[in-house]
């Protein structure tokens, strides 16, 4: 006798039909730099490195970088609110607005 029990069939879900914001994203930007790639060095200073959007010099430490495309963020050019780099931010805006 066998102890699983037989679920009844559910219907799977298809991913392509509804998939997550994340997954959207992914698919319809194009990755700038691959995730752990560092940035690039700002050549006149010696441990400063380069925003990918502003092109300021920052340390490593204040540099944050995105989820989705890869690009090193400075403060100034980071959003808090969905964790991305401005310009993914304003992809999502732009998709959160429900029409």
């Amino acid at each position: 006798m066998s102890l699983k029990r037989k679920w009844p069939n559910r219907e799977k879900e298809n991913p392509k039909s509804e998939s997550d914001l994340y997954t959207q994203l992914k698919s319809e930007i194009q990755m700038v730099r691959g995730q752990g790639e560092p940035p690039q060095k700002n050549p006149l200073t010696f441990s400063q490195y380069l925003c990918d959007l502003c092109s300021t010099s920052h340390t490593i430490s204040a540099l944050k970088q995105c989820a989705v495309c890869g690009r090193w963020a400075c403060p100034d050019c980071w959003t808090d609110a969905y964790y991305v780099c401005d310009s993914c931010g304003g992809i999502i805006a732009l998709k959160s607005i429900k029409l």
